[in-house]
């Protein structure tokens, strides 16, 4: 051996030129391959994450029509509770007007059994009138048939 040359030197000075190039096409090939694997993998890749985004971006889509959709229940929710709290009475009020109605109500009670009962003394007050009224014509009549018949 050379003592100013590796040992690998020497293997590679056997080689012959053709060697070398035969030796280089099959790496050369082997790289092409090892490209086309590299290049195949990558485009893989890229399709996988372009779907993984075009479903992400659907994704989000979804998202915020279901969050319009949910703020715009929300939204119609807080209006109705508002026209309810506009428009229904509240409890208290409801109460104080219910006490308000029941005297009313029996106020008018009351006069209705006012009425009643005056109505009631006026009927018998015209029964008595009428009898008496009948009793007089008939009063008048016994007299008129006794007249008749005494002279």
């Amino acid at each position: 051996m050379n003592q100013g040359q590796p040992s690998g030197s020497v293997a590679l000075q056997a080689w012959t030129n053709d060697q070398l190039k035969a030796a280089k096409e099959i790496v050369d090939v082997q790289l092409r391959d090892l490209k086309d694997h590299l290049e195949k993998i990558q485009a893989e890749k890229d399709k996988a994450l372009a779907a993984a985004l075009s479903a992400a971006e659907k994704a989000v889509q979804k998202a915020e029509a279901n969050t319009d959709k949910w703020q715009a229940s929300a939204n119609e929710w807080r209006g109705a509770m508002t026209d309810k709290d506009k428009l229904l009475v509240q409890r208290g009020e409801f109460e104080a007007f219910e006490k308000s109605i029941m005297l009313m109500i029996a106020d008018i009670k009351t006069r209705l059994d006012l009425m009643q009962g005056k109505s009631q003394g006026l009927n018998a007050g015209w029964a008595i009138l009428i009898a008496v009224v009948g009793l007089i014509v008939v009063v008048i009549g016994i007299v008129g048939v006794i007249t008749r018949f005494t002279k």
